[in-house]
C-alpha cells in the first residue's frame, strides 16, 4: 500500500519554499544572528544533551535542544555589544557552543541569579513615617 498526501501537503510545502527563498540570501541577517553561531549553539546542545541525557520523551528533548540553541545564541550575541567585551565577536560560534553544552546546568543558575537580582533591588519596605 502506498502512502497518498492529503490536499494541506502542497500548502506547506508551498509556504516552506517561499519562506525559505525569501531568506536565502541572508539567513539570520533578518534576527541579527549569525549562520554559524545558531548552528554552532544548535551543535552545543545536541551535545550537552548527549552528555547528560534527561529522562523525557523525544519531543520534550527536541524543545530542550532549541531552548538551549536560543539561549546560547541570545547570550553570544548579547555578549558581543556589551562595554569592553567586543573581543567576543571574533569567537561567537565556539563561544555559543560552549553556552549551549553547558546551558542545563546554566539555565537554572541564571533563572536563580536573575530572581535575587530582582529581589535585592526591589524598593525597600516603608517604616515609621516614610511614604
Amino acid at each position: 500500500m502506498t502512502y497518498v498526501p492529503g490536499p494541506g501537503w502542497l500548502k506547506a510545502s508551498a509556504s516552506a519554499y517561499v519562506a525559505a527563498l525569501a531568506t536565502w540570501s541572508q539567513p539570520f541577517d533578518f534576527v541579527g544572528v549569525p549562520a554559524p553561531v545558531v548552528f554552532m549553539a544548535f551543535a552545543g546542545a545536541a551535545a550537552g544533551l548527549i552528555l547528560q541525557p534527561p529522562n523525557v520523551t523525544r519531543l520534550r528533548m527536541f524543545a530542550w535542544a532549541l531552548a538551549f540553541t536560543l539561549f546560547g545564541a541570545v547570550c553570544t550575541v548579547v555578549l558581543g555589544v556589551l562595554p569592553h567585551m567586543g573581543w567576543t565577536q571574533g569567537a561567537a560560534p565556539a563561544i555559543a557552543g560552549l553556552l549551549s553544552l553547558f546551558a542545563k546546568a546554566l539555565v537554572p543558575a541564571v533563572r536563580d541569579r536573575i530572581g535575587r537580582e530582582v529581589k535585592d533591588r526591589a524598593a525597600p519596605t516603608p517604616s515609621g513615617d516614610a511614604p
